[in-house]
């Protein structure tokens, strides 16, 4: 069964004058287990709208889509408790400390206490943030929140990894050692960007390209040698 998978999935926006912005146009998709799926177009291409859907952050106009085993229709508390998000903009709370943020987190998730404690440590030491964690957040660089996001949404140990400009912010050293940090702890990841379209590129098992997310059916990318 794919990791994800979508069907004639479609998101579309009334606007003031009667008219309709499709942001997503009947997207046929599948990304399978151990796969990183890269979005590649331009701004408004629809790529964030997309993440929403497959989040069930956002409700499609039409189609369907299934994520980690569940309908984002049907079923959307099971798929936002089966997936990480990493979000475009900052989404952390700057006068918390970043332990704190990290655990609230994990309490949502409905992490025990002890484990969630575990995880916090354990995640804060993947991200090299281990000696800041008593920092308030609004004294991290960018770089350092972009680190502790990644961190957080990997803390629950979600079967799909969303990535919404993952790099943005990130340092040179420190984003390699990121990436190589999702293959093992998602089943897949889902990662767009706003780089030049049509271009293949690999990573772990497969990494796709296309040019927007309003295009039809995508193809699958080449195995690796």
């Amino acid at each position: 069964m794919p990791a994800i998978s979508t069907r004639g999935l479609v998101k579309s926006y009334a606007g003031p004058d009667g008219s309709t912005t499709h942001a997503v146009r009947g997207l046929d998709l599948e990304v399978f287990q151990g796969e990183t799926y890269t979005f590649l177009g331009p701004n408004g291409a629809g790529k964030s709208t997309t993440l929403a859907l497959l989040c069930a952050l956002a409700r499609p106009t039409a189609g369907q889509a299934t994520v980690a085993g569940a309908d984002v229709l049907s079923r959307p508390d099971q798929v936002r408790r089966r997936v990480g998000m990493l979000f475009q903009h900052s989404a952390l709370d700057p006068d918390l400390t970043a332990e704190q943020n990290l655990h609230i987190h994990a309490r949502l998730y409905g992490l025990r206490r002890r484990h969630a404690r575990l995880r916090v440590t354990e995640m804060l030491e993947t991200v090299d943030l281990a000696d800041r964690r008593r920092s308030p957040v609004r004294t991290l660089s960018g770089g350092m929140r972009r680190r502790l996001e990644l961190a957080r949404g990997l803390l629950h140990a979600p079967q799909v990894l969303f990535l919404d400009e993952p790099t943005t912010g990130l340092d040179r050293t420190p984003a390699p050692r990121s990436g190589s940090t999702c293959a093992p702890c998602a089943t897949s990841t889902a990662a767009p960007s706003s780089s030049p379209p049509t271009t293949w590129r690999r990573r772990r098992t497969a990494t796709a390209s296309a040019s927007s997310t309003t295009a039809g059916s995508w193809p699958r990318a080449p195995p690796t040698p």
